[in-house]
């Protein structure tokens, strides 16, 4: 054989043999990637951001020798992580790398994310990222995946609904509804809860207690929702049935690390405590919720907390400790004012856009057949 042909066949050899380790190598880093994602997964739907945390930060690393689309995902699970454990501007951070991360043909995969990305920046207050986000993503989603169709109709109903715009927010769910979402599936489950915030926020309690029944559907012993018709007891004024709900829902959201459930039971059951006249207990509730929505810049239940808090000082006869929460949650209340404020203005720039454009659009068509005419 001549050397030549002896010396390709051995450089042929060679390529194979390193190309079948780095493949090898590969799905070893793969199969430790998915196993170290899996359990992210498994602790983040059972509301444990520590753990879920650990394992999304194992797979980041273990994602370095892998296809971009490995690092995203792994990105993406970290920023919901992060979330759950109530560090809403690190998760904003983080959702956003992921979606500069994943290749642009993962669309369902960068919809999902923009979706949660407006979730995040609602929590903050920053309603116009939020609207800008979930536009975003509708005008991207292309499927017919419920997760991308209702669910994103959903979170502009929502947004609509913060601002105060309660027509423009039923205009949403309604194309939601029309959707027809599968029962007991999580769009279906969040549409139902979402409409029953509109009719809270409406005062229509009893529309609201049936949206909220039928959004257990699926999830009978959703925390979230029986956080929901804990506090819509409370709107109406039914304490002893409040706590029924809340006194075990607050046991099991410490156990589950779940931050907004503890913040949420936590003033619950201070208003409770307080309308049965036990101020102490009242003041231990809601300085629990006022020191962890601090902590964790959970800014709803900063606000309200303060609130409780300056009105529970006030009956006990604290005047110095009253007048500070009163002032705190006057500042409070005036930055959130300001932020649906400029939610507000942001939403109506984008119907008058919408408008304007109808407006050229049926110009330009009527100047164009009376020109066929002419």
């Amino acid at each position: 054989m001549p050397i030549l042909e002896m010396l390709h066949q051995r450089i042929a050899l060679l390529l194979i043999f390193f190309s079948t380790q780095t493949f090898a190598q590969s799905k070893v880093n793969d199969g430790a990637w998915s196993e170290s994602y899996d359990s992210g997964y498994y602790y983040l739907n059972r509301f444990k951001p520590g753990p879920s945390m650990k394992y999304f930060s194992k797979a980041i690393y273990l994602s370095r020798e892998l296809p971009q689309w490995y690092r995203a995902a792994s990105l993406f699970g970290a920023g919901q992580a992060t979330w759950y454990a109530g560090n809403f501007h690190g998760a904003a951070d983080t959702v956003e790398m992921a979606i500069k991360a994943y290749p642009a043909n993962n669309k369902d995969e960068i919809i999902l994310a923009l979706r949660v990305l407006s979730n995040i920046y609602d929590e903050l207050g920053s309603f116009e990222k939020a609207f800008t986000t979930i536009q975003t993503a509708l005008s991207m989603n292309k499927s017919t995946a419920e997760y991308n169709t209702v669910l994103p109709l959903v979170q502009m109903g929502k947004l609509y609904k913060n601002i105060g715009d309660f027509e423009s927010a039923m205009h949403y769910y309604q194309q939601a509804l029309a959707i027809n979402p599968t029962p007991a599936e999580y769009p279906f489950r969040e549409l139902y809860h979402s409409l029953g915030g509109l009719y809270v926020a409406r005062q229509q309690f009893d529309s609201a207690a049936f949206f909220y029944r039928k959004s257990l559907i699926g999830n009978p012993l959703s925390k979230l929702i029986r956080l929901r018709l804990g506090e819509l007891h409370i709107l109406q004024s039914r304490y002893d049935s409040a706590y029924l709900y809340l006194e075990p829902l607050y046991t099991e959201a410490r156990e589950s690390e779940d931050i907004n459930v503890i913040a949420g039971t936590s003033i619950g059951l201070a208003k409770v405590m307080r309308y049965r006249a036990d101020l102490p207990a009242a003041s231990r509730l809601a300085t629990e919720a006022f020191n962890l929505a601090s902590e964790r810049g959970v800014y709803r239940f900063y606000q309200e907390a303060a609130e409780l808090l300056a009105l529970i000082n006030e009956e006990m006869g604290d005047t110095k400790s009253a007048l500070y929460f009163h002032k705190l949650s006057d500042s409070l209340q005036q930055a959130s004012a300001s932020d649906v404020y400029k939610g507000q203005l942001f939403a109506f720039r984008q119907k008058w856009d919408a408008a304007a454009h109808a407006a050229d659009l049926r110009a330009f068509l009527s100047g164009f057949v009376c020109g066929l005419v002419w």
